[in-house]
């Protein structure tokens, strides 16, 4: 515990140190001056048991998989560079991979938070208890309703809504002094907009830890790097015009202390010119350049998943890649962006804002 709470603190000063640079960076954009990279991405790779309708990730299958050797390089290599910091990992599906528990556990015992997103499809009671053992921060659960049958339509699997309500209450069954937390994902679509609300209150209802709400968004970042013009017209589940009133009543629910992590009021803002708007570019500039450190089960490196890798961590130091011109020009193109992609809950402007206030609440 003792080694818990050292590496919060060290990952919060770390944090704010680089939330200033990031302010003053674009001013006086000196390498000095550069901050470190305070989200970190693990991505192992595209095999999914499920068939999302919003994701083509699962349509192209691979064999190769991150090893536990290589996730202890990677981690050792970061955790020399920045010291302690968050793991967030993604897929596909990251239980696919046999070593991925052995590489959270040994993150953990270095004092590195992971994060998990998993659908959950994988989850029995050996994995659960596994999940449990490995001390895993958190662990982000895709649940889009409570209605199954319509769950699993948008998951493109049936049998997805009961195995992702086993792996809850398997987590919650097992886990000790609420560890990992367990977060729900939830799309923002055509095909759930009227199961939001209802499914926020269950959350809270089932003392969860949190829900987060994505808003669909072109298939650009799941697996399609040319994503059509005008693709929400064709796309079914694309939200008619009462998204503004369910947004509205989500805003209302988070005012009223439900535990929706995401949704400010800004983001709700955002969300509705997005929706109403959809051929118009976003208007806000991207938050990521100067923050985000995407890795693949490769070890290439991106700022962004829609830009070209800027070196490979298995080949290269992380502070030379991060500080590389090849970096820097990304970080150019990335600063005059304004693709939908912004609004990943990963790319989410309040992202310091919250991890700020979990540290002042840890604090008391």
């Amino acid at each position: 515990m003792e080694n818990h709470t050292l590496s919060t603190l060290i990952l919060a000063k770390n944090f704010l140190y680089s939330s200033f640079l990031s302010v003053i960076y674009p001013i006086a954009p000196h390498q000095l001056l550069l901050p470190n990279p305070t989200y970190i991405s693990l991505f192992v790779g595209r095999n999914c048991p499920l068939h999302c309708q919003h994701c083509s990730f699962w349509k192209k299958k691979e064999s190769y998989q991150l090893s536990y050797e290589q996730g202890k390089k990677l981690i050792d290599t970061l955790f020399s560079w920045i010291g302690p910091f968050r793991l967030n990992i993604s897929g596909g599906e990251p239980l696919l991979t046999k070593d991925m528990l052995l590489i959270v556990t040994y993150a953990e015992k270095k004092g590195i938070r992971c994060g998990m997103a998993s659908n959950g499809y994988l989850i029995n009671e050996k994995i659960a208890k596994a999940i449990v053992q490995s001390k895993l921060s958190n662990i982000n659960i895709s649940l889009d309703s409570l209605n199954p049958s319509k769950h699993d339509r948008i998951r493109g699997t049936k049998g997805a809504f009961a195995k992702a309500i086993r792996a809850i209450e398997l987590i919650q069954k097992f886990r000790t002094d609420k560890r990992p937390l367990i977060y729900i994902n939830a799309i923002i679509s055509g095909k759930n907009i009227q199961d939001l609300v209802p499914l926020t209150i269950w959350v809270k209802d089932q003392h969860l830890d949190g829900i987060n709400l994505q808003p669909i968004i072109s298939d650009r970042t799941f697996g399609n790097t040319h994503a059509k013009k005008q693709w929400y017209k064709k796309n079914p589940l694309w939200p008619d015009k009462n998204i503004n009133t369910i947004l509205n009543l989500l805003q209302d629910l988070k005012q009223q202390g439900y535990p929706i992590k995401n949704l400010e009021s800004d983001e709700i803002k955002t969300l509705k010119n997005y929706f109403m708007h959809p051929e118009h570019p976003l208007s806000q500039t991207c938050k990521i350049a100067l923050r985000n450190f995407y890795i693949n089960h490769h070890g290439d490196v991106m700022i962004c998943q829609n830009y070209p890798p800027i070196g490979n961590i298995f080949r290269e130091h992380p502070e030379d890649i991060w500080k590389s011109k090849k970096a820097e020009e990304i970080r150019k193109r990335i600063n005059v962006c304004r693709n939908d992609c912004q609004l990943l809950l990963c790319n989410r402007p309040h992202h310091r804002r919250r991890i700020i206030g979990s540290f002042i609440k840890f604090l008391r």
